[in-house]
């Protein structure tokens, strides 16, 4: 009876690792898109302030400073490892030990990824994509609780 609970908690945890994955493919496909429309968003403003100061700066130094802020914003460091972390956990679940503990760190290391790409993202398709990941993490920490 509790190998085969086992075996569905196992496979609803490995569906919604799947479900992660989808979610962190669909950021990555958003993200250049993302970025570039907060670039934009940026020099727009900063060429309004400008024109309300009657300041001027020069092409480069202007491209540099909105290239600068602009990086700010990407999440590409925050999927590689969040993508890390979802390889670790397969890898963990497909352990036959007690895996609690080291499935809770990862989880947790999973969520300071996903709380970084919210903060950083400028967009509302991540944002709301950020949402689902945290409820699906939030999830599979809840069926892990019922897992030796």
């Amino acid at each position: 009876m509790r190998t085969a609970e086992g075996q569905h908690i196992k496979q609803d945890l490995l569906d919604r690792i799947d479900t992660l994955e989808k979610i962190i493919t669909k950021i990555d496909t958003n993200k250049s898109g993302a970025v570039e429309a907060y670039r934009e968003h940026i020099k727009t403003k900063i060429q309004e302030y400008l024109v309300s100061l009657e300041a001027s700066i020069s092409e480069d130094r202007f491209i540099q400073e909105i290239a600068l802020l602009a990086d700010k914003t990407d999440i590409t460091e925050e999927i590689v490892r969040f993508t890390s972390h979802v390889v670790q956990l397969r890898n963990t679940l497909a352990d036959t030990n007690s895996i609690g503990r080291k499935v809770d760190f990862i989880l947790q290391e999973m969520n300071r990824e996903v709380n970084t790409i919210g903060s950083k993202a400028m967009d509302s398709i991540i944002t709301e994509l950020v949402v689902q990941l945290k409820c699906e993490l939030e999830k599979i920490r809840e069926q892990v609780q019922n897992v030796e």
